[in-house]
């Protein structure tokens, strides 16, 4: 954090996060590179390990994008 403080470079990754996040190139990356199966195996874990739901662990879990 050279000459700046936590709170600037928070705010500053945050603007490029946004940026990124709206750039179809990392919309691309994001659907094609793995993250929908990264978040396809998050949800499936956590969904399994909350015994409220009682979810088989073999239940197959789909991860769509909002625009899909």
């Amino acid at each position: 954090m050279p000459g700046g403080t936590q709170e600037a470079l928070l705010r500053s990754i945050g603007g490029k996060l946004a940026k990124d996040a709206s750039n179809p190139a990392y919309l691309d990356l994001a659907r094609n590179g793995g993250a929908r199966e990264t978040v396809r195996e998050f949800a499936q874990k956590w969904l399994i390990n909350q015994k409220t739901y009682n979810i088989p662990p073999n239940t197959p879990i789909d991860v769509m994008f909002a625009d899909e």
